[in-house]
C-alpha cells in the first residue's frame, strides 16, 4: 500500500523509521522476555496453553502490541487507498483482516494479563481471529496478483 502512495525514496525512510527501527528495538526484547519466563522453561503443543508469567506476559504484551502498531500502520495507507474505487475492494479486504489481527492480539494480551480468562478462553478466540487475519490477508493478496496479472492472458505468442 505504501508503494502507490509515495515514491521509493519517501517509502524507504518512512520505513526505516516507522517498521525497522521499532522492530530492532522490539525482536531482541522479545527474545530476552521469551527466554527468561515460561515460554522457554514449558513446553505445550499449543503455545497459547502456556500458564503466563511475568516475563511470558511480558513477551505477549511485546509481540502483540508490536502487531497492532504494525497493523495499524499499514491500516493508515489502506485508508488512503479505499478512496479509490479501483482499490477498495481489496483495501476494505485487507483493512477487514487488519481489525481481526488487532483483536487476536487484544485478547492475547488480555487474556495473558487476567490468567482465569487464559483458562475459560483456551486460545481459541485468538486462533479464529488471527486465522481470519491470515486468510483474509492471503485472499487479498491472490486476488491483488490475479488483476495485475490480467494483462498476460490476453498476450499473443
Amino acid at each position: 500500500a505504501l508503494g502507490r502512495l509515495q515514491d521509493d525514496e519517501a517509502m524507504q525512510s518512512a520505513f526505516k523509521q516507522y517498521v525497522e527501527r521499532p522492530a530492532t528495538l522490539c525482536i531482541p526484547l522479545m527474545l530476552a522476555t521469551f527466554s527468561l519466563g515460561n515460554g522457554a522453561a514449558i513446553y505445550r503443543p499449543d503455545f497459547f496453553d502456556v500458564p503466563t508469567d511475568f516475563w511470558l506476559s511480558t513477551y505477549w504484551l511485546l509481540l502483540c502490541g508490536m502487531l497492532i502498531y504494525l497493523l495499524g500502520y499499514g491500516s493508515r495507507a489502506l485508508l488512503v487507498l479505499r478512496r479509490d474505487p479501483r482499490s477498495r475492494r481489496i483495501a476494505n479486504v485487507y483493512l477487514f483482516a487488519s481489525a481481526a489481527g488487532i483483536v487476536a492480539c487484544a485478547i492475547r494480551i488480555i487474556t495473558a494479563y487476567v490468567p482465569p480468562l487464559q483458562a475459560v478462553e483456551g486460545g481459541t478466540l485468538v486462533w479464529f481471529f488471527a486465522c481470519t487475519c491470515g486468510a483474509g490477508f492471503a485472499v487479498a493478496s491472490a486476488h491483488s496478483w490475479r488483476i495485475k496479472t490480467r494483462w498476460f492472458n490476453g498476450a499473443t505468442h
